[in-house]
């Protein structure tokens, strides 16, 4: 590497880093618990992020936001701005910024009817292609999307289904002497997941 290969490397991170630091960054909890949590994750930017209030006109360059919760799903892919976040979300979004939601609300689906997880699934998916960034769907290790999960059990239910589901999941795999209920294999199809028996 020569000295002046050398010094445009540096200066280009340098350059980076200088956009890093000028980013406001802020962070949003719908769940009050969750608000230490979502500004630690927010703070990995550039060390810095405040709390988003409803008084707050401007949501930064970037947002975080610890959930959506269900009610919030319809509302967001509507443009619907009935509450103060929810305006500040959209507008944030419309301005081409990005919003990263680190985890799905904690709201239990076990008795939900299949065509309501397809709905709930089809609103994040929606939300994904306009700019929202769902952190729950990559994998810990090389940020690459958990598109496949296999489950181990001998029987697969429509709750164990609705457990080992991940929002990126297109396919599960079984062992070849797993039995599939009805309501699992029915469910999968609304969420166009694919349940395959592995091959040994």
């Amino acid at each position: 590497m020569t000295l002046e290969q050398l010094v445009i490397i540096v200066s280009n991170a340098v350059e980076r880093a200088i956009k890093l630091s000028r980013l406001k960054v802020t962070a949003f909890a719908f769940e009050e618990s969750h608000t230490e949590e979502t500004l630690k994750a927010a703070r990995i930017v550039n060390g810095s992020a405040i709390t988003l209030t409803p008084e707050m006109n401007d949501c930064g360059d970037v947002l975080f936001l610890d959930c959506i919760p269900t009610e919030y799903l319809p509302k967001l892919v509507l443009g619907i701005c009935d509450e103060p976040i929810c305006r500040q979300i959209i507008m944030t979004v419309a301005q081409g910024k990005t919003v990263f939601v680190l985890r799905k609300s904690n709201e239990d689906f076990q008795n939900a009817p299949a065509v309501c997880l397809a709905l709930l699934n089809t609103y994040r998916n929606f939300l994904k292609r306009s700019g929202y960034v769902f952190l729950d769907s990559f994998e810990d290790e090389g940020g690459k999307r958990a598109t496949q999960l296999s489950f181990d059990g001998k029987l697969l239910a429509r709750g164990d289904l609705l457990r080992c589901i991940d929002a990126g999941t297109e396919e599960v795999i079984i062992k070849p002497d797993c039995v599939v209920t009805m309501l699992a294999a029915e469910t999968a199809k609304s969420m166009n997941i694919t349940i395959k028996k592995q091959i040994i």
